[in-house]
Protein backbone atom coordinates (compact mmCIF):
# COMPACT_ATOMS: atom_id res chain seq x y z
CA UNK A 1 0.00 0.00 0.00
CA UNK A 2 1.37 3.55 -1.11
CA UNK A 3 0.05 7.00 -0.50
CA UNK A 4 0.33 9.74 -2.95
CA UNK A 5 -0.98 12.92 -3.70
CA UNK A 6 -3.63 13.53 -6.59
CA UNK A 7 -5.90 15.95 -7.97
CA UNK A 8 -9.09 14.62 -9.13
CA UNK A 9 -11.02 15.68 -11.69
CA UNK A 10 -15.05 16.15 -11.36
CA UNK A 11 -16.89 12.44 -12.34
CA UNK A 12 -18.55 12.39 -15.96
CA UNK A 13 -20.80 9.51 -14.53
CA UNK A 14 -22.34 8.42 -11.16
CA UNK A 15 -20.05 8.64 -8.22
CA UNK A 16 -20.49 5.87 -5.21
CA UNK A 17 -19.02 6.57 -1.94
CA UNK A 18 -18.55 3.59 0.00
CA UNK A 19 -18.17 3.45 3.43
CA UNK A 20 -17.09 -0.12 4.76
CA UNK A 21 -17.78 -1.57 7.99
CA UNK A 22 -16.59 -4.75 9.68
CA UNK A 23 -19.45 -6.76 8.62
CA UNK A 24 -21.85 -3.95 6.49
CA UNK A 25 -20.91 -1.32 3.56
CA UNK A 26 -23.26 1.63 3.66
CA UNK A 27 -23.76 3.26 -0.43
CA UNK A 28 -24.72 6.17 -1.78
CA UNK A 29 -24.99 7.25 -5.41
CA UNK A 30 -24.83 10.63 -6.69
CA UNK A 31 -25.63 11.95 -9.98
CA UNK A 32 -23.48 15.01 -11.81
CA UNK A 33 -26.04 17.01 -10.81
CA UNK A 34 -25.54 16.24 -6.91
CA UNK A 35 -28.91 14.43 -6.42
CA UNK A 36 -28.50 11.08 -4.07
CA UNK A 37 -29.82 8.93 -6.73
CA UNK A 38 -29.81 5.97 -4.04
CA UNK A 39 -28.60 4.56 -0.54
CA UNK A 40 -28.02 0.88 0.59
CA UNK A 41 -26.64 -1.60 3.18
CA UNK A 42 -24.85 -4.54 1.38
CA UNK A 43 -23.01 -7.04 3.10
CA UNK A 44 -19.33 -7.36 2.95
CA UNK A 45 -19.01 -10.55 1.10
CA UNK A 46 -17.95 -10.48 -2.41
CA UNK A 47 -20.63 -12.37 -4.17
CA UNK A 48 -22.98 -9.61 -2.99
CA UNK A 49 -20.78 -6.74 -3.66
CA UNK A 50 -20.20 -8.40 -7.57
CA UNK A 51 -23.86 -8.76 -7.86
CA UNK A 52 -24.91 -5.24 -7.07
CA UNK A 53 -21.88 -3.17 -9.00
CA UNK A 54 -22.34 -5.58 -12.04
CA UNK A 55 -25.69 -4.20 -13.11
CA UNK A 56 -24.69 -0.75 -12.26
CA UNK A 57 -23.33 1.28 -15.26
CA UNK A 58 -19.46 2.28 -14.93
CA UNK A 59 -18.95 4.54 -12.33
CA UNK A 60 -16.77 6.25 -9.83
CA UNK A 61 -16.49 4.29 -6.68
CA UNK A 62 -14.71 6.35 -3.76
CA UNK A 63 -13.43 4.46 -0.49
CA UNK A 64 -11.43 4.99 2.72
CA UNK A 65 -8.85 2.79 3.42
CA UNK A 66 -9.31 -0.04 5.37
CA UNK A 67 -8.80 -3.64 6.23
CA UNK A 68 -11.18 -4.34 3.79
CA UNK A 69 -10.00 -1.84 0.79
CA UNK A 70 -7.78 -3.79 -0.71
CA UNK A 71 -9.99 -6.70 -1.81
CA UNK A 72 -13.23 -4.44 -2.27
CA UNK A 73 -11.06 -2.31 -4.27
CA UNK A 74 -9.19 -5.14 -6.65
CA UNK A 75 -13.00 -6.48 -7.12
CA UNK A 76 -14.53 -2.87 -8.50
CA UNK A 77 -11.85 -2.34 -10.48
CA UNK A 78 -11.64 -6.04 -12.02
CA UNK A 79 -15.43 -4.93 -13.01
CA UNK A 80 -14.38 -2.24 -14.74
CA UNK A 81 -15.09 0.51 -12.05
CA UNK A 82 -13.36 4.12 -11.32
CA UNK A 83 -11.47 3.17 -7.63
CA UNK A 84 -10.15 5.60 -5.32
CA UNK A 85 -9.32 4.92 -2.17
CA UNK A 86 -8.79 7.57 -0.18
CA UNK A 87 -6.43 7.91 3.91
CA UNK A 88 -9.31 9.31 6.03
CA UNK A 89 -6.41 11.04 8.29
CA UNK A 90 -5.67 13.10 5.35
CA UNK A 91 -9.24 13.82 4.00
CA UNK A 92 -10.44 16.64 6.52
CA UNK A 93 -14.31 16.46 5.61
CA UNK A 94 -13.79 13.17 7.37
CA UNK A 95 -11.36 13.38 9.97
CA UNK A 96 -12.33 16.73 11.62
CA UNK A 97 -16.49 15.59 11.28
CA UNK A 98 -18.03 16.01 14.43
CA UNK A 99 -20.88 13.89 12.90
CA UNK A 100 -19.25 10.50 11.52
CA UNK A 101 -22.02 8.08 10.60
CA UNK A 102 -21.49 5.39 8.18
CA UNK A 103 -24.38 7.20 5.87
CA UNK A 104 -22.46 10.84 6.23
CA UNK A 105 -19.53 9.21 5.45
CA UNK A 106 -20.46 7.43 2.58
CA UNK A 107 -22.51 10.65 1.16
CA UNK A 108 -19.25 12.86 1.88
CA UNK A 109 -17.12 10.23 -0.20
CA UNK A 110 -19.62 10.14 -2.86
CA UNK A 111 -19.32 14.12 -3.06
CA UNK A 112 -16.02 14.13 -3.22
CA UNK A 113 -16.04 11.87 -5.93
CA UNK A 114 -18.26 14.31 -7.91
CA UNK A 115 -16.73 17.29 -7.53
CA UNK A 116 -13.58 16.39 -7.78
CA UNK A 117 -11.04 17.72 -5.83
CA UNK A 118 -7.34 19.10 -5.26
CA UNK A 119 -3.94 17.31 -3.16
CA UNK A 120 -6.16 14.52 -1.44
CA UNK A 121 -4.36 11.89 -0.30
CA UNK A 122 -5.29 8.73 -2.86
CA UNK A 123 -3.45 4.81 -1.35
CA UNK A 124 -2.47 2.46 -4.44
CA UNK A 125 -3.14 -1.29 -2.73
CA UNK A 126 -0.62 -4.08 -3.66
CA UNK A 127 -2.01 -6.72 -6.17
CA UNK A 128 -3.50 -9.76 -4.31
CA UNK A 129 -0.13 -12.02 -4.78
CA UNK A 130 2.00 -8.81 -3.41
CA UNK A 131 -0.48 -8.72 -0.71
CA UNK A 132 -0.21 -12.77 -0.09
CA UNK A 133 3.76 -12.72 -0.20
CA UNK A 134 3.93 -9.56 2.06
CA UNK A 135 1.37 -11.86 5.10
CA UNK A 136 4.24 -14.17 5.02
CA UNK A 137 6.52 -11.80 5.98
CA UNK A 138 4.69 -9.98 8.83
CA UNK A 139 3.62 -13.52 10.12
CA UNK A 140 7.22 -14.07 10.35
CA UNK A 141 8.14 -11.18 12.01
CA UNK A 142 5.43 -11.47 14.40
CA UNK A 143 6.12 -14.83 15.94
CA UNK A 144 9.95 -13.96 15.92
CA UNK A 145 9.04 -10.77 18.44
CA UNK A 146 6.42 -13.52 20.33
CA UNK A 147 9.43 -15.63 20.41
CA UNK A 148 11.07 -12.96 22.00
CA UNK A 149 9.10 -12.02 24.24
CA UNK A 150 9.00 -15.52 26.17
CA UNK A 151 12.27 -16.07 26.10
CA UNK A 152 12.83 -12.64 27.78
CA UNK A 153 10.29 -13.81 29.92
CA UNK A 154 12.13 -17.24 31.10
CA UNK A 155 15.46 -15.34 31.04
CA UNK A 156 14.07 -12.78 33.48
CA UNK A 157 11.89 -14.56 36.05
CA UNK A 158 14.82 -17.19 36.31
CA UNK A 159 17.20 -14.38 36.97
CA UNK A 160 15.03 -13.06 39.83
CA UNK A 161 14.96 -16.68 41.33
CA UNK A 162 18.69 -16.40 41.44
CA UNK A 163 19.23 -18.63 38.18
CA UNK A 164 20.72 -17.87 34.85
CA UNK A 165 19.74 -19.31 31.63
CA UNK A 166 22.99 -19.44 29.88
CA UNK A 167 23.73 -17.25 26.41
CA UNK A 168 23.30 -18.72 23.24
CA UNK A 169 21.18 -18.06 19.44
CA UNK A 170 17.39 -17.53 19.89
CA UNK A 171 17.22 -21.07 17.76
CA UNK A 172 19.11 -22.57 20.50
CA UNK A 173 17.21 -21.64 23.61
CA UNK A 174 14.85 -24.07 23.57
CA UNK A 175 17.43 -27.07 24.12
CA UNK A 176 19.21 -25.49 26.74
CA UNK A 177 16.22 -23.73 28.70
CA UNK A 178 14.91 -26.24 30.98
CA UNK A 179 18.42 -27.33 32.38
CA UNK A 180 18.80 -24.26 33.53
CA UNK A 181 15.76 -22.99 34.92
CA UNK A 182 15.44 -22.96 38.77
CA UNK A 183 13.81 -26.31 39.65
CA UNK A 184 10.96 -24.63 41.29
CA UNK A 185 10.08 -22.93 38.34
CA UNK A 186 10.22 -25.70 35.64
CA UNK A 187 6.79 -26.19 36.21
CA UNK A 188 5.43 -22.60 35.62
CA UNK A 189 7.85 -21.71 32.72
CA UNK A 190 8.58 -25.76 31.43
CA UNK A 191 5.38 -24.96 29.18
CA UNK A 192 6.50 -21.67 28.04
CA UNK A 193 9.85 -23.44 26.58
CA UNK A 194 7.71 -25.72 24.67
CA UNK A 195 6.19 -22.42 23.29
CA UNK A 196 9.19 -20.89 22.16
CA UNK A 197 10.50 -24.89 20.14
CA UNK A 198 6.91 -24.81 18.46
CA UNK A 199 7.50 -20.99 17.08
CA UNK A 200 11.67 -21.65 16.62
CA UNK A 201 10.16 -24.48 13.80
CA UNK A 202 7.23 -22.60 12.41
CA UNK A 203 9.94 -19.97 12.38
CA UNK A 204 12.01 -21.92 10.43
CA UNK A 205 9.20 -23.35 8.09
CA UNK A 206 8.41 -19.54 7.59
CA UNK A 207 12.11 -19.46 5.93
CA UNK A 208 11.83 -22.07 3.88
CA UNK A 209 8.63 -20.88 2.56
CA UNK A 210 10.25 -17.13 2.10
CA UNK A 211 13.45 -19.14 0.33
CA UNK A 212 11.08 -20.80 -2.01
CA UNK A 213 9.10 -17.55 -2.81
CA UNK A 214 12.26 -16.06 -4.25
CA UNK A 215 13.06 -18.32 -6.21
CA UNK A 216 9.83 -18.68 -8.03
CA UNK A 217 8.94 -14.69 -8.04
CA UNK A 218 11.70 -12.48 -6.98
CA UNK A 219 14.69 -13.37 -8.38
CA UNK A 220 15.75 -9.26 -8.42
CA UNK A 221 15.94 -9.90 -4.62
CA UNK A 222 19.38 -11.62 -5.04
CA UNK A 223 20.95 -8.38 -6.69
CA UNK A 224 20.53 -6.64 -3.21
CA UNK A 225 21.64 -9.41 -1.25
CA UNK A 226 25.00 -9.02 -2.42
CA UNK A 227 25.07 -5.68 -0.69
CA UNK A 228 26.71 -6.34 2.76
CA UNK A 229 24.69 -7.27 5.51
CA UNK A 230 21.60 -7.45 3.40
CA UNK A 231 20.10 -10.68 3.78
CA UNK A 232 17.03 -12.55 2.00
CA UNK A 233 14.21 -11.15 4.73
CA UNK A 234 15.15 -8.08 4.22
CA UNK A 235 15.55 -7.76 0.40
CA UNK A 236 12.15 -9.14 0.03
CA UNK A 237 10.73 -6.70 2.38
CA UNK A 238 12.51 -3.84 0.07
CA UNK A 239 11.12 -5.15 -3.36
CA UNK A 240 7.67 -6.34 -1.47
CA UNK A 241 7.23 -2.61 -0.28
CA UNK A 242 8.56 -0.86 -3.08
CA UNK A 243 6.49 -2.67 -5.00
CA UNK A 244 6.25 -1.17 -8.77
CA UNK A 245 9.59 1.08 -9.14
CA UNK A 246 8.49 2.57 -11.87
CA UNK A 247 5.92 4.78 -10.11
CA UNK A 248 9.10 6.49 -8.40
CA UNK A 249 10.50 9.60 -11.05
CA UNK A 250 13.44 9.92 -9.18
CA UNK A 251 15.53 7.69 -6.52
CA UNK A 252 14.87 10.37 -3.85
CA UNK A 253 11.62 9.76 -3.84
CA UNK A 254 12.21 6.17 -2.77
CA UNK A 255 13.38 7.16 0.74
CA UNK A 256 10.63 10.24 0.91
CA UNK A 257 8.31 7.10 0.15
CA UNK A 258 10.05 4.96 3.11
CA UNK A 259 9.72 7.91 5.78
CA UNK A 260 12.87 8.37 5.71
CA UNK A 261 13.10 12.60 3.94
CA UNK A 262 12.42 15.34 6.25
CA UNK A 263 8.98 17.13 6.19
CA UNK A 264 8.64 20.84 4.72
CA UNK A 265 7.19 23.45 6.44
Amino acid sequence: MSDSTTVIAPARGLSIGMDLGDQDAHLAVVTTDGEVSEEVRLKLKEPVLRSYFSRKPLSRVVLEVGTASPWVSRLLKALGHEVLVLNPHKLRPIAESTNKTDRVDALTLAELGRIGTRLVQTVTHHDEQVQTDLALLRSRSLIVQTRTKLINHIRSVSKSAGGRVRTCKADAFHRFALEDIPTPLKDILGPLVLQVANQTHVIRAYERSIAATISARYPQTLRLQKVHGVGPITALTFVLTIDDPGRFRRNRQVGKFLGLAPGVR
